[in-house]
C-alpha cells in the first residue's frame, strides 16, 4: 500500500511550522474534514466521493490520497475495513487534538494488524503533537522496519530530526527518499529547510529550485527559497520569490509579512509600511502586523504613527515585552523621556514576569544620552542616564530583589543606562540592548 506524507492533517500542524512545511488549500482541508467524518462512520462510497473531490480542489492533498488508497485497498482485500475504520477514527482525533484517543484507535490497529505501517506512521505523528519526539523517531524506525522501500517514511523520520534539530540525520534522510522516488517535490523541499536550519543557504536554495521545478504551482516553494535568499542578504530575489508566493496565494498573509520584512530591510519603507498593512487587513486580529509596521514606520522617522501602530499591539497582546521596549524608543526619539521609561520600565516588567531568568531586547539607535534628574512627590531625587559600574564585579538581575537571578556580571568601568528607579534599584540597559536590575551600590563611588 503506497502511503503518503501528509497522512494526518493540518491539526498536526506538522513541523516546521513557522516555515510552512506543509501548505493546504482551506477548501480542499474543508472537504476532507467531512470525507473523513463519512469513513470514520464506515460510509466508504461517500468517503471516497469527498476525497476525491478534495483532489480537485488540491491535487497534491495527501490525506484526501491517503483516505482513497486506503479504501481502495479495503475494497481490493488487501486490508479489513475495520482496520481501516481505526485509521480514520485516529486521524478525526487529531483533527480535534484529543491525543488520547488518537493513539487508541492506532493501539486498536495494531493489536488487529501488527504489520500495519500506517498505524505507527499515525502514532508518531500523535507524539509530535504531544511534544515528544523520541518517542515519534522509535515510531517512524518500526514502520520504516514494516515497509523500507516507502520514501515517505524517511520524510517523516527526517522531519522529526530537524524538529530536534539533528540537521545532519534529518538530511540523511531526506536523502534516501530522494534516491528513493527522485520525482517527489517534498524531499527536495524538506532537506532544503535542514539546509536552511544547519545556515546553508546555497545548498538550501538548490533544494528549493529542485522542489519548485517539481511542482512550480505550490506557493510554499517559493516563499522558502525566498526566505534562504533573504538569510543570504539577497533582498531582491527574496522579494521576487515572496511576490511569487502571493500571486499563487493572495490570501496568506505570510507571504506579504516576509516581503514586507525584505523592503524594510532594503531600507524601502513605505513598501514595507504596505506589505505590513496588507497584513493586518487580512488578520487584523493580529499584533506582528501592527508590530512590524510600526517598525517600519519607526525607520521612517513617522514617530507618531509608530507608537499608535505599537499601541495597537500592545493592546492586542499586552505580555510581549519588544512592543513596549519599541514604543519606548519611538517615545524616546520624539524627546518624551517621561513615556519612553515608563515603557522600558513596562518592558522589563513584562518580560521578568513571563520568565525570570529571560532578558528582554529592546531597539537602543536613540540611547538615552543626558543625565537627567527627576524630582518625583515627596522629593526624592531619582537619576536617569549613563552611570560607571565602580565595583569590581557588579551583577545585574532579572529582579529588584538580591534573591532574583542574576542574568549578567559587569565589570568596573562598565558603562550602563539607567532608565528607571525603584528605591535603591535601578532598571538598566547594557550591552547594546539587553535590560536588567541593578543595585545602588554598584554605583556609589560616582555618586
Amino acid at each position: 500500500m503506497k502511503v503518503f506524507v501528509g497522512i494526518i492533517t493540518l491539526a498536526l500542524v506538522l513541523l516546521f511550522t513557522s516555515v510552512g512545511l506543509c501548505y493546504y488549500k482551506a477548501t480542499a482541508m474543508e472537504i476532507h474534514t467531512v470525507a473523513l467524518q463519512y469513513a470514520v462512520e464506515g460510509k466508504f462510497e461517500e468517503a471516497r466521493h469527498g476525497f476525491a473531490t478534495a483532489l480537485e480542489f488540491d491535487p497534491s492533498f495527501g490525506p484526501a490520497k491517503t483516505g482513497l488508497e486506503l479504501i481502495e485497498d479495503v475494497g481490493n482485500l488487501k486490508i479489513r475495513k475495520e482496520l481501516a475504520i481505526h485509521h480514520f477514527k485516529a486521524d478525526s482525533y487529531i483533527i480535534k487534538g484529543q491525543w488520547d484517543k488518537a493513539i487508541a484507535e492506532c493501539m486498536r490497529a495494531i493489536q488487529m494488524n501488527p504489520k500495519f505501517a500506517m498505524a505507527y506512521i499515525d502514532r508518531g505523528f500523535i507524539h509530535i503533537g504531544k511534544g515528544d519526539y523520541d518517542q515519534a523517531v522509535f515510531d517512524f524506525d518500526k514502520a520504516i522496519e514494516i515497509e523500507p522501500l516507502q520514501p515517505e517514511f524517511y520524510i517523516d523520520r527526517g522531519i522529526v530530526y530537524s524538529y530536534k534539530s539533528d540537521f545532519d540525520r534529518a538530511i540523511s534522510d531526506f536523502d534516501k527518499a530522494i534516491e528513493l522516488n527522485p520525482k517527489q517535490g517534498i524531499g527536495y523541499y524538506s532537506r532544503g529547510l535542514a539546509y536552511q536550519g544547519k545556515g546553508d543557504s546555497d545548498r538550501a536554495v538548490s533544494d528549493f529550485d529542485e522542489a519548485i521545478a517539481l511542482n512550480p504551482k505550490e506557493a510554499m516553494g517559493y516563499y522558502s527559497r525566498g526566505m534562504a535568499f533573504q538569510g543570504k542578504g539577497d533582498f531582491d530575489q527574496a522579494i521576487s520569490d515572496f511576490s511569487k508566493a502571493i500571486a499563487l496565494n493572495p490570501k496568506e498573509t505570510m507571504g506579504y509579512y516576509s516581503r514586507g520584512m525584505a523592503f524594510r530591510n532594503k531600507g524601502d519603507f513605505d513598501r514595507a509600511i504596505s506589505d505590513f498593512g496588507k497584513v493586518i487587513d487580512l488578520s487584523p486580529m493580529e499584533a506582528t502586523g501592527y508590530y512590524s509596521r510600526g517598525m517600519a514606520f519607526r525607520g521612517k522617522s513617522d514617530f507618531d504613527q509608530a507608537i499608535s501602530d505599537f499601541s495597537k499591539a500592545i493592546a492586542l497582546n499586552p505580555r510581549e515585552a519588544k512592543f513596549y521596549n519599541n514604543r519606548g524608543t519611538a517615545w524616546q526619539r520624539k524627546g518624551d523621556y517621561k513615556r519612553a521609561v515608563a515603557d522600558y520600565a513596562k518592558a522589563l516588567e513584562v518580560e521578568t514576569d513571563c520568565k525570570a531568568e529571560a532578558v528582554p531586547k529592546a531597539d537602543t539607535r536613540g540611547t538615552l544620552d543626558r543625565k537627567k534628574v527627576v524630582t518625583p512627590v515627596g522629593g526624592e531625587k531619582r537619576i536617569r542616564g549613563p552611570k560607571t559600574i565602580k565595583v569590581p564585579t557588579g551583577n545585574i538581575r532579572a529582579k529588584p530583589t538580591t534573591s532574583s537571578a542574576v542574568i549578567a556580571k559587569l565589570g568596573r568601568g562598565t558603562v550602563v543606562t539607567i532608565i528607571h528607579q525603584e528605591g535603591k534599584w535601578y532598571a538598566v540597559k547594557f550591552s547594546g540592548d539587553r535590560l536588567g536590575w541593578a543595585h545602588e551600590v554598584l554605583f556609589e563611588k560616582s555618586q
